[in-house]
């Protein structure tokens, strides 16, 4: 089903057409959604186009707009303040940012939350809920989101309001520390499983494992170092978890490592986003 089956012309100076538009600008792949809702028509993923003159003739006044991030290259990270009411604030402290902007395209939401809109990286991210932190989802292929422009009335979780932009910053890359995470698939295990594994280490295994994964930190180099620190920081979880290594110990232990040979931002939020796996 095509533009010209499923929609009406445009109505000649419609305001909302421009908000279609400008994303379609951009090489994103948009899509209507219902008037004063989040949610798409039938086959929206069939629809999605960058076309601006589809766009423009045949577009319905009224509609809101969506954009489907798997073909427009995008990641969007959406930090929801109805789960976790200082998601932002956290997200902030999570990727060192020292000036309360993202440093990427950010739109605010009907419900005041973040839609942080990230380049996907060279091996392209789905979707996903809560892995990051509570209250962060993420979109890519096969996702969509909301785009600037549109207007959402949720009478059910009692909020209404525009989605505005509020950093036209260039769609920046994805950091690292939220790749990191997004792209760890390892086996989360329960704390009994943890136990039993490690229930006969003895100090000296514990010692071996520990001192090796700190000089595997060590012996990474600058385009090693992001992976190999998240990698190693998941098996001192495992450790920690096991109630074999003190966690304070074993963050500052690991940092120390990452920062013999580099300084850079994102150790710390590394390191913390390896331990949540095992929280």
């Amino acid at each position: 089903m095509g533009y010209r089956n499923a929609y009406k012309p445009a109505t000649p100076g419609h305001p909302c057409l421009e908000d279609a538009l400008a994303p379609a600008r951009r090489g994103w792949f948009v899509f209507p959604v219902i008037k004063n809702d989040k949610m798409p028509g039938l086959q929206w993923g069939e629809l999605a186009t960058d076309d601006l003159d589809v766009i423009e003739q045949y577009w319905i006044p009224g509609d809101n707009v969506g954009i489907a991030t798997g073909p427009s290259g995008l990641l969007v990270v959406d930090l929801d303040p109805r789960t976790d009411n200082k998601v932002i604030g956290w997200m902030l402290d999570f990727l060192e940012r020292d000036d309360e902007t993202f440093g990427t395209y950010t739109v605010e939401t009907a419900s005041l939350g973040r839609h942080l809109y990230y380049q996907q990286p060279s091996t392209p991210l789905g979707n996903s809920a809560g892995k990051i932190h509570d209250g962060v989802d993420t979109r890519g292929v096969g996702g969509f989101v909301v785009a600037a422009g549109s207007y959402v009335v949720s009478y059910q979780k009692n909020y209404s309001g525009p989605y505005s932009v509020i950093d036209d910053s260039p769609v920046a890359p994805l950091p690292d520390v939220l790749r990191n995470v997004l792209e760890y698939t390892g086996p989360v295990e329960s704390a009994a499983v943890r136990t039993r594994r490690y229930r006969h280490m003895g100090t000296r295994e514990f010692t071996r494992r520990r001192d090796q994964l700190l000089q595997d930190i060590r012996d990474a180099d600058a385009g090693t170092l992001n992976t190999t620190l998240f990698a190693r920081s998941c098996r001192a979880a495992e450790l920690v978890a096991a109630g074999l290594w003190d966690q304070g110990e074993a963050m500052d232990m690991l940092e120390a490592a990452a920062r013999e040979n580099w300084d850079y931002p994102g150790i710390v939020p590394t390191i913390l986003s390896a331990f949540r796996q095992y929280a």
